[in-house]
């Protein structure tokens, strides 16, 4: 389901299946679970982002990733702009060397981190102390949001 571009991130968490998105104190956080987004959802955080009134970007991931059709499409909305820092949280250790890999690409801009330091992430991200606990708090509830959303889908599958 395509969402009209002028949608509220509210009213997108709704309709989204592999992907949420919210923007909190200037933390542009996405969640992610175990499949990856689909297109017409990607293009909806592609809106959300060309928006830019955020410093960073928080992304939380059980592994799913963009396809190669999205990275393609990401970095064509990144070329010559200036990238956020970005922090992507991972209990995979996978997820977490693969975006190490990024580090020196994104001139240390993105850096992975597990879930238990989170801390650690909105430090890098130089987000105000005053700030982490509304940014955790919506990261967590997106997050368990999607896993939800997962959940649900496979028991209706089985």
């Amino acid at each position: 389901m395509i969402l009209p571009r002028d949608a509220t991130d509210a009213a997108r968490i709704r309709f989204m299946q592999t992907m949420i998105f919210e923007c909190v104190e200037k933390v542009l956080i996405v969640a992610h679970g175990t499949r990856a987004p689909l297109d017409e959802e990607w293009e909806a955080w592609m809106a959300r982002m060309g928006r830019l009134d955020y410093d960073c970007v928080l992304i939380l991931t059980d592994g799913a990733a963009p396809t190669p059709k999205q990275r393609s499409a990401t970095n064509a909305f990144w070329e010559g702009k200036e990238k956020p820092k970005m922090a992507v949280l991972s209990e995979s250790a996978l997820v977490r060397g693969a975006i190490f890999a990024f580090y020196y690409l994104f001139k240390g801009g993105m850096r992975p981190f597990a879930p238990a330091h989170m801390n650690d992430a909105l430090a890098f991200m130089d987000v105000p102390n005053t700030a982490w606990e509304a940014v955790a708090r919506t990261a967590l509830r997106l997050h368990g949001a999607i896993r939800a959303t997962e959940v649900r889908e496979t028991q209706a599958v089985a």
